[in-house]
């Protein structure tokens, strides 16, 4: 009788010398502001939407990483026309920023006129779990 032997794809990574990570990562939209990914209970990246206030304000973003994470943050835009047919749809408008745990970075002011929305969006690298914020408008 033959024995049949099944690997996983986490044994044949361990058996490698690879590092495996939970799939368990969660994205947690706080208001149109700010989003965060969580593993349980233990927050590793946020991302916050600044704005300076007002009406067509201009807008920034805010990164964090912690709890040993190293996440990859950005800002986007979106732009409606007058006729509020779509311009573009989301589209990066800042520099990637990587961080570790520790760190944190902000963009520098971005435009946030008539008509445009802008968000934040982050990355957990260990598992590439994304999340973005709804907006400011």
């Amino acid at each position: 009788m033959k024995k049949q032997i099944v690997f996983t794809l986490a044994t044949a990574a361990l058996l490698m010398g690879a590092t495996t990570t939970s799939a368990n990562a969660t994205v947690t939209k706080a208001g149109d502001y700010a989003v965060s990914i969580h593993i349980g209970t233990a927050e590793f990246c946020r991302a916050n939407t600044l704005s300076q206030g007002g009406a067509n304000s201009d807008i920034k973003g805010q990164f964090t990483a912690s709890n040993g994470g190293a996440c990859q943050a950005w800002l986007e835009r979106k732009r409606y026309n007058d006729d509020g047919s779509l311009q573009y749809n989301w589209t990066k408008i800042s520099d990637y920023y990587f961080l570790q745990s520790g760190d944190q970075r902000e963009t520098g002011w971005h435009w946030n006129g008539a008509n445009t929305g802008s968000r934040v969006c982050v990355i957990l690298t260990s598992t590439s779990e994304k999340g973005c914020s709804n907006g400011i408008w």
